[in-house]
């Protein structure tokens, strides 16, 4: 989901059905979709997730490759 830091707008961006999730898979999807935004315009400022295992392991991939 995006939202707007300007206005209450919220939009999902993406459902993806999985029979079981895991942080590399996690990690590609969150990649194409960052590509995908920015390439339409949007700035995108935060990623939030909860403390999900497969959550910090995913952000944790996406930290180290862009260190």
């Amino acid at each position: 989901m995006i939202k707007s830091i300007l206005s209450h707008n919220k939009d999902v961006v993406a459902l993806l059905p999985v029979k079981s999730l895991d942080s590399e898979f996690l990690f590609q999807s969150t990649l194409k979709i960052l590509k995908l935004l920015t390439e339409v315009g949007f700035e995108v400022v935060c990623i939030i997730a909860d403390a999900n295992k497969v959550n910090v392991n995913s952000l944790m991939i996406i930290k180290l490759s862009h260190s």
